[in-house]
């Protein structure tokens, strides 16, 4: 019975469980361009290798793309191209679509061949708008609805969802928009699931000059890049370790331009939307600010942010409680490896803070626990800007209490079928145990009494017998 007892007490005793962070308050982040001019409504640098956000303004704001369009129309074009040398024939509608947009053209003419490749050229390096319309009807089987279709198909298929395109080249139309993230998102896919035609693209884009062959309705032609933060030329613009990609230019989408740059083992995408044009430094000349701000990002990028290392393999950064354990109430939380993020060159280390992501903690953490096992995420913040996610395991062995295990797994079932159908086994067998004990007393009681009486019958036989 003291046994049944203490199993029944241990039923009612349960811990919660309560995280414990110990870590520091952030302050003065570097992670802004605050301390640069910038002028564009739309802006985003990120890590070209993993898509890290660096700086960001209105990255999600829906925005016209101009010729920005022309990165999806390539996509699609590499996508579904299975001969690059295959010729197309130009359509006698496109260079009557494009007569009298004052946009830029590669001067094609109707009924002019061109391969696949030179059309791609055409279209990435001098924003031909006249290619991007032939490559469409050609691959939309002569609809640039069907392909336009297609376009909005992929972007879907990339995770887009602030884009729709009604055009492939990018002139201004209703319902025609993407967003700067949206941008670098479909930059990534290709680069991550489309390397080959990645190659190819990057290969175009990044093309000072491209001299397009004498076809049956042209002599050859020199083609020039508008990408002119790549120009040395152009001082203002110009940034040595800029290369591509691609410019836009509309009435409703401003000055655009996405570009990339490498240096000392670091890769960045930048994205500037919507930037005026405008004279800002006086002299007579009115810049193009979306190059203008391209360069300071890109410059502010290298010259004030490093990959450093934000927390140590094993260093303690916080503590939960855990259950069923007769040691220890709490389990030390670590990263089991060394966790590196992009943050200010001049790191100051006090200014990092560990947060746990309540979502990924267990609503009860109980033991055995093994050393090394995941228990939940954090996010690494300095100033109050993420740079890391990281998983937190446990640093020790937590040994499990088998009576606080058999107590808890009681409170669990509490209110269960099962519950209730041992509660009644028990009753049942405890109703049953009380019956055999005390049918099994009575018996032993009616046998000492009768043990008695023929004791008695022994000792004193006349007393009951005839006299």
């Amino acid at each position: 019975m003291k046994k049944l007892i203490i199993f029944m007490l241990c039923a009612a005793f349960i811990l919660t469980s309560t995280p414990k962070i110990r870590s520091q308050a952030a302050f003065n982040s570097l992670l802004s361009p605050d301390k640069i001019e910038l002028h564009a409504e739309i802006y985003l640098l990120v890590n070209a290798d993993d898509g890290f956000v660096i700086f960001e303004k209105n990255s999600n704001m829906r925005s016209a793309p101009a010729s920005l369009t022309k990165i999806v129309t390539a996509a699609v074009v590499l996508e579904r191209c299975t001969d690059l040398n295959e010729k197309v024939i130009v359509p006698a509608q496109v260079p009557a679509e494009i007569a009298g947009t004052n946009s830029s053209n590669a001067g094609l003419k109707a009924d002019e061949e061109l391969t696949v490749t030179d059309l791609l050229y055409c279209m990435l390096v001098p924003s031909a708008n006249d290619a991007a319309s032939a490559l469409a009807y050609h691959f939309g089987n002569g609809s640039t609805a069907a392909f336009v279709d297609m376009m909005n198909e992929y972007v879907k298929k990339v995770g887009c969802k602030d884009t729709h395109f009604v055009n492939p080249h990018g002139l201004d139309e209703d319902d025609h928009y993407t967003t700067a993230a949206d941008v670098i998102r479909i930059l990534l896919y290709m680069k991550n699931n489309q390397p080959e035609s990645y190659a190819l693209f990057d290969k175009i884009t990044t093309s000072r000059v491209y001299t397009v062959p004498e076809t049956n309705k042209s002599k050859k032609r020199n083609l020039t890049s508008t990408v002119q933060i790549t120009n040395s030329g152009i001082k203002d613009y110009y940034f040595k370790y800029a290369s591509g990609i691609k410019t836009g230019s509309t009435s409703q989408a401003g000055k655009c331009v996405v570009s990339k740059a490498s240096k000392g083992g670091y890769n960045y995408y930048c994205i500037v939307m919507k930037a005026p044009q405008y004279d800002i430094d006086k002299d007579r000349v009115e810049e193009n600010c979306a190059f203008i701000d391209c360069k300071a990002l890109f410059e502010h990028a290298f010259s004030n942010i490093e990959f450093k290392k934000v927390l140590s393999a094993n260093e303690s950064v916080g503590e939960t409680k855990v259950e069923l354990s007769r040691d220890t109430d709490y389990v030390n939380l670590v990263s089991p490896t060394d966790v590196s993020a992009f943050v200010p060159s001049n790191l100051n280390p006090t200014g990092l803070l560990v947060e746990i992501i309540p979502e990924t903690l267990p609503e009860q953490l109980r033991a055995p626990i093994k050393k090394g096992d995941k228990i939940c995420m954090a996010t690494i913040k300095y100033s109050g800007e993420d740079v890391a996610t990281v998983e937190l395991v446990a640093a020790e062995d937590v040994k499990r209490s088998t009576v606080l295990y058999i107590g808890a797994s009681l409170k669990d079932m509490r209110g269960t079928n099962i519950f209730w159908i041992m509660i009644g086994l028990i009753a049942v067998i405890l109703a049953t145990y009380f019956i055999v004990v005390l049918s099994i007393k009575s018996k032993q009681k009616k046998r000492r009494n009768l043990r008695v009486v023929n004791y008695r019958d022994v000792k004193n036989p006349g007393r009951y017998g005839k006299k």
